[in-house]
C-alpha cells in the first residue's frame, strides 16, 4: 500500500481528527510547486496529486459537509487549493450530487441526469468556479472559524471566476430569486414542472437564467425520480455569499470579509460600484476593527467610484465618534475619495468643521483633508467660492478672526483649488493677500508652492506674520539663508540655531577663558586685588551669557515646538532643546562644583537625564550625532568633579556636529520620536509636586471596586504607540505606576513590562527592525500604529482604604548606559506622555472594615 492509498484509507477514519490530519497531509501536496522542489519523493507527491486531483476534490466535497468543523475547514482548505492549481480543468462528474457547488447552483437537470447526453445541458462548469461557489456556501456553515477561513479564501479565487459570478456574491434577494414552490401532486402522473419547482436560477459562472422551457417533458420521467425534501434550500452557492458575511453576528468574520470585499474592489470598478453603499453602512458597525476595514475598503473604492451626497453624509457623521484612529482614517479617505456634485462638497466641509468644533486636536488633520480636497476638486470650489468666502456682490465685508480654525480650513480647501481653477480670483475679497500671508508663516506644507498674487495689493507687510517670527523677518534673515531652501519657517528656525550656536560658543570661549585664569591669589605680589577680581568677573559673564543662551532656548525653539506648522518640522526643534538645555546644565555645574554641592548634583543629573533622552528618545540620528550626544555623559565620568577642558571638547563637538545651520535641511523630518496617546485610563493634566498630591481634574476619576480581602486590584490600561517597530514595543515600553503606600518616597516610580500578546498592530506596515538601538532606527518608513491593552494587577501592602494610583507609559534606557555605581544618575525609564500628564484611578474597596 502506497502513501497515498494510506492516505485516503484514513480519510474515511471513524476519527474525525485522523480524518482532518489525512485529508491535510494531501493539502500539503497540493501546495506543492514543480520548479521549487527537485527531490524524487517530492517529483512523485506532484505527479500523483496531479492524476489523481479529481479523487482528492470530490472526496473534499464529501467532507466538507461533516459535522465536524476542523474536517469542514481542511476540506475547504484542499477545495481552494485545488481550484487554484487546476482551475482550468472540468468539475468532476461526481460532484453533481454534492451540495454547494456551482453545477448544484446552476442547472437542475444535471442533478437528474449529469451523464446523459443532453443537447440542452450546457456544458460542465471549470473547477475554479465550482471551488469559488463552495467556498461562497461555506459562509453559511454554523462554525464561525470555518466562515472566517471562508471569508479570507473567497478573494484569490475570485481573480479565476467572471465577473458575473463576483456579482452574485452581493445580491441580496437571494431566496426570492431561488423559491422553491412545493408541488402538490407529486403523487399524479405526468412529468414534474419544473419551472414550478425550482423558479429562475441565475448560473454559478455565466449569471444568466437558465430558460427550461424548451426541455423535452420526458426527461424527468425517464430520469431517476427525484424528491423535493431532497433538494437544499440552505445551500446558495455564491448567491448573496458575501452579503453573509459582512451581516455575520462575529466580527472576526466580517472583518475577514470586508478584507476580500477590498481585494476584490481593488480591481473590479463594476463590484466596486455595487458595494459602495454595503461598505458605507459598516461604518456604523459596533466594533473598532471592523470599523477600521470598512474605512481601509472604502479608500479602495474610492479610487474608482465616485462617492454620492448620501454617502458623504453618512461617512462624515462616523467623525463624531471618540476614537482618534478612525477619524484620522476618515480623513485620509475624505481626502482621497472623489466627489460627483458641488452639494458632495458642501457636504464635506460641514462634517469637517463639525469635526472641528467637537474634537479640536483634529486640526492638523481636518486641515490636511481639506487641502487635498481643494486640490481634487477645483471646479466644484470655484462653484461654491462665494458660499465658502461669504463674499458679498458689491459690499466689502469684515475681515473674519484670522486665526479661528475654522476660517483657516475654509482658505485651505479654496486656495489649494484655486491653481486649477484661476477664475474663481475674482471672487476673492481683499483681505484675503493677509490671510494668504497669515498661512505661509502658520502652515507653509499645505499650500502650493506658488504664491497667488492680488491685484489690489502690493506686497502682504511683515506686520501679517505671527507675533513671535514678525522681529526677525523684519531684521533681513534671508541674508544667511537662500530664499529657495525652505519656507518662512524653515528659515526661522535655521536662523534660531545659527543665534543658539553663536550664544554656546561664547560661553564655551569664556569658560576657556575662566580655566586660563589663576583661581587663587599670588602670594608674592604686593597688591593681590587685580589677581582676584578676574576670576570673579569671568563667573559673572559665564552667568550672564548662559542666562541669554537659555532666554533663546525658551522664546525661540520652543515657538517652534509649540507653533502650528511644528509637524512640518518634525521633532528636530524639541531635539535641538533638549541638547542646548542639557550643554547650558553642564556649563553651569561647573560653577557650582565647589560653591553649591546640592545643586551641583542637581544639574548632573539633569545633564544624564536630558542626554538619555536626546539618543534613546528620538529616531533617526546619525551615528556621529549619536557619539556627540554620548559625549556630554562622558564629561560626567568624575560626578565630583568636572574638567573645564573636557567639557569645551565635549560642547565643541556638539556644537561641530549638531548645530550646523547647514545641515539643518536634511535633519528637518529626520528627527523624530515616538509618541504614545493613552486612553485609559483616561489621562489629565497635573502638577504633581514632592507629596505626590496634584490639582484637582476636570472630571471624575475612574473608580475600581474590589473586594479588600482578596488585597488585589486590576486596571485596565489601553494606549496607542506611534514610532516604534512592533518588537521595539515589546520589549522596550513600560507601564509606569506610582504606588499609594510609597507616599515617603513619591519621586520613585515603579515600570511594568506588559505580556508581548498585549500588544496589536493596528493599521500601517510595520517598519523595519532596526535591530540595535532605538536611536539608530530610520525613520523614514512609515511607522506603525501600535494598541497596547493590558491589565495591571496592583497586590495591596499597607495604604489606606482609598487611594490614588497614577499611571504613565515610558521607553526604557539600556542598561548598560547606566552607571552601576550611581543609579541616580541613570533613569531607567523615560516618559513618553507629555510633560505634566498624568492618568489617575481611584480605587475603593468595596469592604472597609479590612485594611488592604
Amino acid at each position: 500500500m502506497t502513501a497515498a492509498e494510506l492516505l485516503l484509507f484514513f480519510c474515511a477514519d471513524g476519527d474525525a481528527r485522523v480524518r482532518a490530519t489525512a485529508l491535510n497531509c494531501l493539502c500539503n501536496w497540493a501546495q506543492y510547486e514543480k520548479h521549487k522542489h527537485n527531490g524524487t519523493t517530492n517529483k512523485r507527491k506532484y505527479e500523483w496529486i496531479s492524476d489523481h486531483w479529481q479523487q482528492v476534490y470530490t472526496l473534499a466535497c464529501k467532507l466538507i459537509t461533516e459535522d465536524n468543523s476542523k474536517v469542514r475547514q481542511v476540506s475547504l482548505r484542499a477545495i481552494y487549493l485545488l481550484g487554484l492549481r487546476f482551475g482550468q480543468h472540468e468539475t468532476p462528474a461526481d460532484t453533481i450530487n454534492l451540495s454547494g457547488g456551482s453545477i448544484e447552483n446552476a442547472s437542475l437537470d444535471m442533478r437528474l441526469s449529469p451523464k446523459k447526453l443532453n443537447p440542452y445541458r450546457p456544458k460542465l462548469p471549470s473547477l475554479v468556479d465550482d471551488a469559488f461557489s463552495r467556498v461562497c456556501d461555506r459562509l453559511q456553515d454554523p462554525s464561525r472559524y470555518v466562515r472566517q477561513t471562508a471569508a479570507g479564501l473567497i478573494g484569490d479565487l475570485a481573480k479565476f471566476v467572471s465577473e458575473e459570478s463576483l456579482l452574485l456574491t452581493l445580491e441580496k434577494t437571494v431566496m426570492s430569486d431561488r423559491q422553491v414552490k412545493r408541488f402538490d401532486r407529486l403523487n399524479g402522473g405526468g412529468g414534474v414542472d419544473k419551472s414550478s419547482l425550482w423558479g429562475p436560477v441565475v448560473g454559478g459562472s455565466s449569471g444568466r437564467p437558465m430558460h427550461r422551457a424548451h426541455q423535452h417533458p420526458q426527461a424527468a420521467a425517464q430520469s431517476a425520480p427525484i424528491s423535493v425534501d431532497s433538494i437544499s434550500l440552505l445551500s446558495t452557492g455564491a448567491l448573496g455569499a458575501l452579503i453573509n458575511g459582512l451581516e455575520d453576528e462575529f466580527h472576526e468574520v466580517r472583518c475577514a470579509t470586508l478584507s476580500t470585499v477590498t481585494q476584490i474592489a481593488a480591481y473590479n470598478a463594476r463590484f466596486a460600484s455595487l458595494c459602495q453603499d454595503i461598505l458605507v453602512d459598516m461604518l456604523t458597525d459596533d466594533i473598532q476593527s471592523v470599523r477600521l476595514r470598512a474605512v481601509n475598503a472604502l479608500q479602495t473604492v474610492g479610487d474608482q467610484v465616485p462617492i454620492l451626497n448620501d454617502q458623504v453624509a453618512i461617512v462624515t457623521s462616523a467623525l463624531a465618534e471618540d476614537s482618534v484612529v478612525i477619524r484620522q482614517r476618515i480623513h485620509a479617505l475624505l481626502s482621497r475619495c472623489r466627489l460627483v456634485s458641488p452639494p458632495c462638497l458642501l457636504s464635506l466641509l460641514d462634517g469637517l468643521l463639525a469635526n472641528l468644533r467637537l474634537y479640536p486636536e483634529d486640526r492638523n488633520s481636518v486641515w490636511s483633508c481639506a487641502a487635498a480636497v481643494g486640490r481634487r476638486h477645483p471646479f466644484f470650489v470655484e462653484v461654491c467660492v462665494t458660499s465658502l468666502l461669504r463674499t458679498h456682490p458689491w459690499l466689502s465685508d469684515q475681515e473674519p478672526f484670522r486665526e479661528d480654525p475654522a476660517y483657516i480650513t475654509v482658505l485651505l480647501l479654496v486656495l489649494n483649488a484655486h491653481p486649477h481653477a484661476p477664475g474663481m480670483a475674482a471672487h476673492f475679497p481683499r483681505h484675503l493677500a493677509t490671510s494668504q500671508a497669515y498661512l505661509r508663516e502658520l502652515v507653509p506644507h499645505l499650500l502650493p508652492k506658488e504664491t497667488m498674487r492680488f491685484s489690489f495689493v502690493w506686497k502682504p507687510s511683515t506686520d501679517l506674520c505671527l507675533p513671535y517670527k514678525r522681529q526677525r523677518l523684519d531684521r533681513g534673515l534671508s541674508d544667511d539663508v537662500d530664499d529657495t531652501t525652505g519656507s518662512q519657517l524653515f528659515r526661522f528656525l535655521t536662523s534660531t540655531v545659527g543665534l543658539l550656536r553663536r550664544l554656546l560658543a561664547d560661553c564655551v570661549h569664556t569658560l576657556h577663558q575662566r580655566r586660563e585664569l589663576p583661581t587663587s591669589p599670588d602670594k608674592s605680589a604686593g597688591e593681590p586685588m587685580d589677581t582676584d577680581e578676574k576670576p570673579a568677573v569671568s563667573a559673572s559673564e559665564l552667568k550672564r551669557r548662559l542666562a541669554r543662551l537659555g532666554q533663546a532656548s525658551r522664546q525661540e525653539l520652543r515657538v517652534c515646538q509649540n507653533s502650528l506648522g511644528a509637524p512640518w518640522l518634525g521633532d528636530l526643534p524639541s531635539w535641538l532643546n533638549c541638547l542646548v538645555t542639557a550643554a547650558q546644565c553642564l556649563l553651569a555645574a561647573t560653577l557650582h562644583q565647589t560653591t553649591n554641592p546640592k545643586l551641583f548634583i542637581t544639574l548632573l543629573r539633569q545633564v544624564k537625564k536630558l542626554s538619555l533622552r536626546a539618543e534613546h528618545l528620538y529616531l533617526g540620528l546619525t551615528p556621529q550625532e549619536v557619539a556627540a550626544v554620548r559625549g556630554l555623559r562622558s564629561a560626567l565620568s568624575s560626578p565630583g568633579m568636572l574638567d573645564a577642558s573636557t567639557v569645551s571638547r565635549v560642547l565643541t563637538e556638539l556644537l561641530d556636529v549638531c548645530l550646523r545651520t547647514e545641515d539643518i535641511e536634511s535633519c528637518v523630518g529626520r528627527i523624530q520620536k515616538p509618541h504614545a496617546q493613552l486612553l485609559h485610563p483616561p489621562p489629565t493634566k497635573s502638577d504633581v509636586d514632592s507629596t505626590g498630591a496634584g490639582q484637582t481634574p476636570a472630571g471624575p476619576l475612574p473608580e475600581i471596586r474590589f473586594t479588600a480581602v482578596l488585597a488585589t486590584a486590576a486596571v485596565r490600561v489601553r494606549a496607542i504607540v506611534t514610532g516604534l517597530s512592533l518588537q521595539q514595543a515589546r520589549s522596550r515600553v513600560r507601564v509606569l505606576y506610582r504606588r499609594p503606600d510609597t507616599a515617603g518616597k513619591a519621586q520613585r516610580q515603579c515600570s511594568w513590562l506588559p505580556p508581548a500578546s498585549a500588544w496589536e498592530v493596528l493599521d500601517g506596515p510595520l517598519m523595519e527592525p532596526g535591530g540595535g538601538e532605538l536611536a539608530h532606527t530610520t525613520p523614514h518608513t512609515k511607522a506603525p500604529r501600535l494598541e497596547l491593552q493590558t491589565t495591571l494587577e496592583l497586590t495591596a501592602s499597607c495604604w489606606s482604604d482609598t487611594a490614588t494610583l497614577e499611571i504613565g507609559l515610558g521607553i526604557s534606557v539600556p542598561t548598560t548606559e547606566g552607571n552601576p555605581d550611581d543609579d541616580e544618575l541613570a533613569p531607567a525609564v523615560i516618559s513618553l506622555l507629555p510633560p505634566d500628564v498624568v492618568a489617575k484611578v481611584k480605587l475603593l474597596p468595596c469592604d472597609t472594615s479590612h485594611r488592604w
